[in-house]
């Protein structure tokens, strides 16, 4: 079936994605996140033409769906979490860096002004 198909693709994708930004392959993120981005049109598009009737879609695949549903949710919120962690990393290093280039350049214009 296509839409459970879609489905795990997504998720191992997701999976990837989260894989990768722990290694903080940051372009390989951007890869995967072409890909998220054309399977999720694609779930969306299947979605919508496909009916959540008991003869089309059986209650196995109705919990195999829900499995990747929260296998995906799940990925996302810790990728999200890890994102925004190294975000406020990054900032805490900018704003050091930031402290110590001024601090070197108040000590060059004190030093110049003792010359």
């Amino acid at each position: 079936m296509k839409l459970l198909n879609l489905y795990q693709q997504l998720s191992d994708v997701i999976e990837q994605m989260l894989k990768v930004a722990q290694d903080q392959q940051w372009d390989a993120l951007l890869n995967w996140q072409e890909k998220y981005e054309q399977l999720s049109t694609d779930l969306i598009e299947t979605f919508g033409t496909t009916m959540f009737d008991d003869e089309q879609l059986v209650k196995q695949h109705q919990e195999v769906i829900s499995m990747y549903i929260v296998n995906i949710l799940n990925y996302q919120q810790q990728l999200d979490q890890l994102i925004r962690q190294y975000h406020t990393e990054l900032s805490l290093l900018i704003a050091e860096k930031v402290k110590t280039r001024s601090q070197i350049q108040n000590y060059c214009h004190v030093a110049n002004l003792v010359n």
